[in-house]
Order: structure tokens, then sequence, then C-alpha cells
């Protein structure tokens, strides 16, 4: 008896099957989170960021003349 007949008979396709598929639902999961309309209002938030430091140091310029 070979090896290759003892893999072969072994039938681990199923695991290699089942990887694919946790993949699969994981990658889906991503995506729809990714997508979403609250997703989309956290990102325009975050993107605006950089330029939230520059108006509160503005208006703290502002407030600190005399």
């Amino acid at each position: 008896m070979k090896l290759s007949d003892v893999m072969g008979a072994a039938n681990l396709a199923v695991f290699a099957e089942g990887a694919l598929v946790l993949f699969f639902a994981a990658f889906v999961l991503v995506l729809v989170r990714s997508l979403g309309a609250e997703e989309k209002a956290r990102a325009t938030e975050l993107s605006r960021l950089p330029l939230a430091d520059d108006q509160a140091s503005a208006e703290a310029g502002e407030r600190s003349a005399p």
C-alpha cells in the first residue's frame, strides 16, 4: 500500500472545500459591512478629520487674539 493510496482514501478534499466556504463567507461579510450606509457616513466623517485640527487651531487663534 502506497502513501498516495492512503491519502486518496482519507478524503481530505472536505477540508479544502470547508476552507473555501469559510473564506467566501468572511469575504461577503466584509464586503457587506464596508459598503453599508453606516460605513459611508463614518468614512465621510473620517475624511474630514485632517481638516478638523486646522479648524480647531484657527478657532483657538481667534479666541486668543486681543
